[in-house]
């Protein structure tokens, strides 16, 4: 599995860590995910996996996200990317 720093690159994305009232989220407009800043490393780590997953699966299918059905399949196949890329 890539780093994180290979993936960001890769996607050509931007880390911003902020105040946040959620782990993170991605801004598909301007590339960049949002991270929030008073996790922990770990909790970091996860969140942006799971942000990169949307990122490269998810971007150009956005629209579908507002539909409940969609959003739910998106957000497990996050969590499961996130969880294969902390274990590789």
């Amino acid at each position: 599995m890539k780093s994180i720093k290979e993936l960001v690159e890769e996607y050509n994305v931007e880390l911003v860590f902020t105040t946040l009232n959620k782990r993170a989220c991605f801004d598909p407009t301007y590339g960049i995910i949002f991270v929030n800043q008073n996790l922990t490393p770990t909790e970091q780590e996860e969140a942006i996996y799971h942000e990169l997953k949307h990122v490269e699966d998810h971007v150009d299918i956005m629209a579908l996200y507002k539909i409940p059905v969609f959003r739910s399949k998106m957000e497990s196949e996050a969590e499961q990317y996130m969880f294969r890329s902390l274990i590789e």
